[in-house]
């Protein structure tokens, strides 16, 4: 077709929304009490867990108005089904190869271990900890571009005679030629972490409002990563390159917290952490907290601090991983005003880790107030502003920020027009980066009430509702300058303003019940509204979504504490708001669940 039309793949019919999931899990804490003043103490923890989903099968090329990129699969001349006597760019799945599955196994251990006690005035703490996770990603039903290049060439099958057919909506081949075709690979990764940790505390001198309080503890910890994956992977043939990770960071971390009670109205705490990176330098990073009381029915606190983050192993080192994503050309589409240029259109794309990454830094206030009036008991009401400002903040660039503002980083192109025109997308990069600026801001509310009764038992009432005014990300590229304001709208995951619980509560003896509605907002999609297949200029609202979860509780007193919840989420099984890109974390597409759960404590 002529560019301006073509087909698009439906993904829905393959995909599944929802990974299945089995895990078993196994914990056990232990308390022995050596003498007064000593005690020793230990937690182990065990997972197993199975996750696999369903993918469309892969796309095999991508070429781009003529162009394809370096080594990409064609069918020649000779093919028994090339009608055009020429070289034929592939841009295909292999339907009859069926759904890719992906299939995570995971094996992780937690021990903890130590020692506490008093000494003289101190309460002290020592332990040791070591976490271990293994995990197993197996790729299942992916081509073998190797392969698939030569079946098209007829060299393909058991005994190497064989033509592999891409054309047709839905290819004929044989099954043995597809099995051929079609492989498997498995990737492996194991992480590690251990730590040692001293925590000391005690109470000291004298105020107007009593003693001071300090805390101060040290801890060194190693942590490590290495990810392997088998050759077809290494190189590129079954459509990921995943190079070999071995990286290993160790950190040194001094800490001291004061609380000080100026008077008896009026707390302080100052804090100073200090860690030392073996890859990232060292940060000194304070915070101040106050909170006064003026009247017993009023309380005001307020605190400011700083942070600092280095890049996870996985932010640093995640394999690059070749998909395709949906974009809008928009420095074409203000030359050529074709609808391949100025409509979404479906490209190369190639997204992975970024071993340049530094470390974010942040700073943070907080401020709000707790009332419980007299006229009221059992009513309280809080009220609390916070804003956060990161500066180098790790962030996915949007490839379309970067084309809106007709930039070029990550942006692949095709040789220019004669005319000048900026030659076709063929591939675009998307990378992890350290944005200038996040700034985000914003208010949470909380009411609560608690009523007991003589007989009835104890039912308590609460909502939380969040307000986000401000979701601000700014980040200067080199031809480029992008500054998006987000809340209320779509990023790489909804921002929307408003969000609210709303938990009722009974308890009375052994009995429980809980009813708890969730609502969250409306806000703007990333796409554009679409009107009788017709892309309007107005932004696509999702809608408001409100559901209802209850729950019933019974402890058994005579097993040992033993608890039996039965709940179902979602009663009145409402249906997500529509989203033509699929489901967003907020809005959960099962619908009605019901769950029985047991929790049975060992002592």
């Amino acid at each position: 077709p002529e560019w301006g039309s073509g087909c698009r793949f439906n993904f829905a019919q393959f995909q599944d929304q929802f990974w299945a999931f089995e895990r078993i899990g196994a914990s056990l804490s232990g308390h022995y009490e050596i003498s007064g003043d000593l005690s020793l103490f230990g937690d182990l923890i065990h997972s197993d867990s199975t996750a696999e989903a369903r993918q469309a099968p892969p796309a095999i090329s991508a070429p781009v108005g003529g162009f394809t990129l370096a080594g990409g699969p064609y069918v020649p001349p000779w093919h028994p089904a090339n009608p055009f006597n020429d070289d034929l760019e592939v841009y295909s799945r292999m339907l009859d190869g069926g759904p890719r599955v992906h299939t995570n196994e995971s094996e992780a251990w937690r021990a903890v271990a130590g020692l506490e006690g008093a000494w003289g005035d101190w309460d002290w703490r020592l332990s040791a900890l070591f976490s271990e996770n293994e995990v197993t990603k197996t790729y299942r039903n992916l081509p073998s571009q190797s392969r698939y290049q030569d079946a098209l060439l007829g060299m393909g099958g058991p005994g190497g005679n064989q033509f592999y057919n891409p054309f047709g909506y839905e290819p004929q081949n044989a099954p043995a030629l597809v099995d051929w075709i079609m492989a498997d690979a498995e990737q492996q990764d194991r992480s590690e972490e251990r730590s040692v940790d001293l925590w000391l505390s005690r109470l000291f001198g004298a105020l107007p409002g009593g003693p001071v309080g300090v805390a101060a503890g040290l801890q060194y910890r190693e942590q490590a990563l290495d990810q392997w994956a088998e050759e077809s992977l290494l190189y590129g043939d079954l459509g990921h390159f995943h190079d070999p990770v071995s990286a290993d960071r160790d950190i040194l971390s001094a800490y001291v917290e004061f609380r000080l009670p100026l008077l008896n109205s009026l707390e302080a705490q100052l804090a100073l952490r200090y860690e030392d990176y073996s890859d990232f330098g060292s940060t000194t990073n304070p915070k101040i907290a106050l909170r006064w009381q003026p009247h017993e029915t009023l309380l005001l606190r307020g605190s400011w601090g700083t942070s600092f983050k280095p890049p996870s192993f996985s932010e640093l080192y995640r394999p690059v991983q070749e998909d395709f994503g949906w974009y809008i050309d928009v420095e074409r589409c203000e030359l050529t005003g074709l609808s391949v240029d100025c409509d979404y259109w479906l490209y190369p794309l190639e997204y992975g880790g970024n071993p340049d990454l530094g470390p974010e830094e942040g700073e943070s206030w907080f401020a709000g107030t707790v009332w419980t009036p007299e006229f009221a008991p059992g009513f309280e009401v809080q009220l609390d502003f916070w804003e956060f400002r990161h500066e180098d903040r790790i962030e996915w660039l949007d490839p379309q920020l970067v084309l809106d503002e007709e930039g070029s980083f990550g942006i692949v192109r095709a040789p220019a027009e004669a005319d000048g025109t900026p030659g076709r997308i063929v591939l675009v990069q998307e990378t992890l980066v350290n944005a200038d600026v996040l700034k985000t801001s914003g208010f949470d509310t909380t009411l609560r009430y608690r009523l007991p009764t003589e007989s009835a038992g104890i039912f308590r009432a609460s909502i939380m509702h969040t307000y986000i005014d401000t979701w601000r990300f700014t980040e200067s590229l080199n031809d480029a300058l992008i500054d998006r304001e987000y809340a209320g709208r779509y990023r790489r995951v909804p921002v929307p303003r408003n969000r609210a619980n709303l938990n009722l509560s009974w308890d009375r003896d052994a009995h429980g019940a809980a009813a708890n509605f969730h609502y969250t907002g409306s806000y703007e999609n990333h796409t554009d509204l679409y009107v009788n297949g017709e892309r309007t200029d107005q932004p696509m609202i999702i809608g408001s979504h409100t559901t209802l979860d209850l729950q019933y509780r019974y402890t058994f007193e005579g097993l040992r504490q033993a608890v039996l919840r039965i709940g179902c989420n979602n009663v009145t099984d409402e249906d997500p708001p529509i989203n033509y890109g699929g489901l967003e974390p907020f809005h959960d597409g099962r619908g009605r669940f019901f769950y029985v759960r047991w929790q049975q404590p060992i002592r």
